[in-house]
């Protein structure tokens, strides 16, 4: 039952120009893992490091040159990567050449394949380098840049195969090569790694895309084909042979699939003529994030970029669930977690796609993906919150086209249908799953004009309000760039109910900056709103005057920034006192803090309860498959003291 919550948005402007000031458009980018710099190669042969913390260009090359090492006037480029034995940036052009480029900027040419390059790929361990030549051809070269092995495409054909409209050279969108540890992969023809010999040839269906991704634990081999209008995504084992998929209910053209370094999330890019936008239809950029699990797929996030060019997506080799993102005109790194969405009353939501899976866990126990209701939104759902309106559970989810939708539990958390008549009105439409179809409020202006939303948050004490927090993109909005950069778009929605039947009314009443990037927001038990910056400092949004925004004592402050937090019980607050740590944190690292106190190492999982026998407790489990609970005051008295002991004489 895990959503996929975005902890860190880092957005930056990038200008791509040649030498020369020509209008250039992004071809490949990749990232160098020990430093976290950018490589970024553009249509006019130039190439472009950035340093990923704050784009600062540290050096810009053309490798166009009429003389000597170099691209030729008609060359474009295919790959790059960053070889750290070399320290230095491997491009390949589609006239054929492999350059080097090292940190001094000279330009060193390898060699050059005569027939032309279509596509390139290296090995994981980057021992060995796949060519597929414009004329059919693979190439298997080690790093010390000796032929390994060749084979012609052509004569892997299936026995039968018409192959007549396969004589022409390969365009540079037209093939597609990965790697697994001990395999490659293009157009669901596999090879061994050893001595490139042919490992198994897939039956590709008619139409199937040049886009291919192996998950990085070499299970299952990914390609995509049209189906009508959308597409679907199918997955292929090691012998070629099908093995299920999903469809992504997008038209346009789809022009990557990537694997997240711990194969646990696929992004899939599409690039769309049309969207509407506003009112309008405009050209856009679209990146989905889909999660496997019981053999279900989840579209977890849905980013939509009007007007963008060229998007093109990578994740990092070291952090599993950190994806770069980057076009013609900005650059951004977002850090994933997986997180759980439970209300007070423990109703558990799943975000898929348009719908949220809910089920009351009091009353049922359902795995997803089945549920005991499903709450269907206009767009596929970006974040959801849990808030309460009357005893009532509410929910409120932001989708992917920036728009806030309600619905409102029947009672407490009863959600589903009851009634005799919904009941009957279920059977007559064939409907065997209960659905229910969220308000969709119109507000004005737009929520993250501009930008995308990342985290909707209930403000506790206030009148029916939610805290959206969205990151500019550059450029867009006025945000992202200048005074604002680096900063999330706080805006404080208020929601007026009528009947239960009605849609509430809603108006943003106060718009404003946070002091940073936050990474992790929650409800505060005294009211308002817990906002965790990337620093681990401690932050509460209290309402809409000039004084809603202010920050914690330094003991409610984690030490390291925490993935994981949960506000601390108000009758915890009211037993210990006002100077009680407002959280609970849980590091990437497994360590659990409540403020600025270490609890326990070793963690993998918290909760808190707020009433019942015995008063508030914190519960959480270790790596030993143990869990501990532990009352607030005792944690108190833990928690001073180590202070008590550091503040003693001697």
């Amino acid at each position: 039952m895990r959503n996929l919550s975005i902890l860190c948005d880092a957005v930056c402007a990038i200008d791509i120009k040649a030498t020369d000031g020509a209008e250039s458009h992004l071809v490949r980018f990749c990232i160098e893992s020990d430093t976290g710099n950018v490589y970024i190669a553009n249509a006019t042969h130039g190439t472009v490091c950035c340093l990923s913390s704050n784009s600062q260009v540290l050096w810009s090359e053309s490798l166009q040159n009429g003389s000597g090492d170099g691209l030729g006037p008609d060359s474009q480029i295919t790959s790059i990567a960053f070889l750290p034995d070399l320290e230095a940036l491997c491009v390949a052009a589609s006239t054929g050449e492999l350059l080097l480029v090292p940190t001094s900027r000279e330009v060193q040419e390898i060699g050059k394949l005569e027939e032309g390059i279509a596509c390139s790929a290296w090995s994981p361990d980057q021992e060995f380098l796949a060519i597929c030549t414009r004329d059919r051809q693979l190439v298997l070269m080690n790093k010390e840049w000796e032929v390994l092995a060749e084979e012609s495409l052509d004569a892997l054909a299936e026995p039968g195969a018409d192959t007549a409209a396969d004589q022409s050279k390969l365009g540079l969108s037209s093939a597609s090569i990965t790697w697994r540890g001990s395999s490659i992969a293009s157009s669901l023809r596999i090879w061994e790694r050893e001595g490139c010999e042919l490992h198994a040839l897939g039956a590709a269906p008619q139409g199937l895309h040049p886009t291919l991704a192996w998950q990085p634990n070499g299970r299952h081999l990914y390609a995509a084909h049209p189906q009508g209008e959308h597409h679907r995504v199918v997955l292929y084992e090691a012998n070629g042979l099908e093995h299920g998929g999903f469809d992504v209910a997008r038209t346009g053209k789809l022009t990557q699939l990537s694997w997240s370094s711990n194969s646990e999330l696929l992004a899939v890019v599409l690039s769309e003529p049309t969207t509407a936008v506003d009112g309008e239809q405009v050209p856009a950029e679209v990146v989905q994030i889909w999660h496997r699990s019981n053999w279900h797929w989840y579209l977890k996030q849905e980013q939509v970029y009007p007007h963008a060019v060229a998007v093109t997506v990578v994740w990092d080799e070291v952090v599993p669930l950190r994806l770069h993102v980057c076009s013609t005109a900005w650059y951004r790194q977002v850090d994933f977690c997986m997180s759980q969405d439970v209300s007070s009353k423990g109703t558990a939501g799943v975000v898929d796609g348009c719908r949220v899976l809910l089920t009351p866990l009091q009353r049922a126990l359902v795995p997803p993906p089945m549920c005991a209701v499903a709450a269907v939104f206009s767009h596929p759902v970006q974040c959801v919150a849990f808030g309460n309106h009357d005893g009532n559970e509410v929910l409120a989810g932001v989708t992917s086209k920036n728009e806030l939708a309600v619905a409102r539990a029947k009672e407490s958390d009863l959600w589903e249908p009851t009634t005799e008549a919904e009941l009957d009105e279920m059977e007559a439409q064939g409907i065997q799953q209960p659905v229910i179809q969220p308000h969709t409020l119109a507000l004005n202006p737009p929520l993250a004009e501009g930008g995308t939303v990342r985290r909707v948050v209930w403000l506790t004490g206030l009148p029916s309000s939610v805290l959206v927090i969205s990151t500019p993109l550059p450029g867009a909005g006025g945000g992202g760039v200048g005074s604002h950069e680096g900063r999330d778009q706080l805006q404080h929605v208020e929601l007026s109910w009528g009947s239960p039947d009605e849609p509430p009314h809603a108006s943003i009443i106060a718009s404003s900056r946070a002091p940073g990037c936050i990474r992790s927001a929650a409800a505060a038990a005294q009211g308002g709103a817990l906002l965790q910056m990337q620093d681990g400092s401690m932050w509460v949004y209290s309402g809409a005057d000039d004084q809603g925004l202010s920050l914690c004592g330094a003991g409610a402050n984690f030490p390291v920034p925490c993935s994981y937090m949960l506000p601390t019980p108000l009758a915890a607050i009211q037993e210990l006192g006002p100077s009680t740590a407002p959280a609970v944190g849980l590091s990437e690292g497994g360590q659990l803090y409540w403020g600025s106190s270490p609890v326990q190492g070793n963690c993998t999982s918290m909760a808190t309860r707020g009433q019942g026998p015995g008063g508030p407790f914190l519960l959480y489990t270790t790596r030993e498959s143990a869990m501990h609970t532990l009352p607030f005051p005792l944690l108190a008295l833990q928690a001073a003291a180590p202070a008590a002991a550091s503040a003693a004489p001697g």
